[in-house]
């Protein structure tokens, strides 16, 4: 086999990397929620002041990760609309329609649209794990 002919059947770059670093949200999601139980549960119910803005941040985090991928995911698709329209309507004026097209269009859009959407959750959950792993213990 020719290698262009090779290179062309491997999925595009950017998929490899959404693919890790969702492999690397699904590996790291877990130790964060146990760093921040283990950290929870020793107080029981009468919190630090440190388990405090603890859990209060990890509201935001998650609030900002939300909002964040939400609006990364709306640009992305309103990204795709417009070259989709595009396409369409230089197909309609020129007469040559092409159902390839528009698949390929669509093809490429999956991997950056999940790593779009992926890229704020994996800063967050990857800080988190490092920031948490070193932390010191809770103390009362």
């Amino acid at each position: 086999m020719k290698l262009e002919r090779y290179a062309a059947s491997l999925p595009p770059a950017s998929s490899w990397g959404t693919w890790m670093k969702l492999w690397e949200v699904s590996a790291t999601a877990p130790m964060v929620i146990g760093h921040r139980l283990a950290g929870m549960a020793p107080p029981g119910s009468t919190p630090t002041a440190r388990q405090r803005r603890e859990s209060t941040r990890m509201g935001q985090e998650k609030v900002e990760a939300w909002s964040e991928a939400t609006l990364a995911t709306g640009q992305r698709l309103f990204q795709a609309n417009l070259a989709m329209t595009a396409l369409f309507w230089r197909q309609v004026w020129t007469g040559a329609f092409t159902p390839a097209a528009f698949t390929a269009t669509l093809t490429r859009l999956g991997p950056r649209l999940l790593g779009d959407s992926l890229a704020p959750v994996h800063r967050r959950v990857v800080a988190n794990n490092r920031r948490l792993s070193k932390a010191r213990p809770a103390s009362r």
